[in-house]
């Protein structure tokens, strides 16, 4: 960006513009995502245990894991993924005027990247 004295409407248009579509767009497809992943959740039971078994079977399996079942760390991991997905839902609320409560939805993005 141009010196604060050299600032002038097309070049503020046009980050401000970009931000936002940007911003819009990414909330959307999070939005998606956490539709999508609901579904999910919900038909594996809906307890992060039982998410785990169903998002780790294939390695549950390979190991023959008895009982067949996620460990305390593939349920963390999902446990962080799920924290995640539904601060960027509170998010896409929050833009649409829900009502959130108030949450350190940062941290929690923050352990997914």
């Amino acid at each position: 960006m141009s010196h604060s004295s050299e600032v002038r409407w097309p070049e503020v248009s046009v980050l401000v513009s970009q931000a936002a579509e940007g911003t819009l767009r990414s909330l959307s497809e999070a939005e998606y995502t956490y539709q999508e992943l609901l579904e999910v959740y919900t038909y594996s039971g809906g307890t992060d245990q039982l998410f785990a078994d169903l998002l780790f079977k294939d390695v549950i399996e390979a190991e023959s894991r008895t009982p067949p079942e996620a460990n305390v760390e593939e349920v963390a991991m999902v446990t962080d993924f799920r924290l995640a997905i539904t601060a960027l839902h509170e998010l896409n609320q929050a833009m649409n005027n829900f009502a959130i409560t108030q949450d350190d939805r940062a941290t929690k993005l923050r352990r997914m990247t």
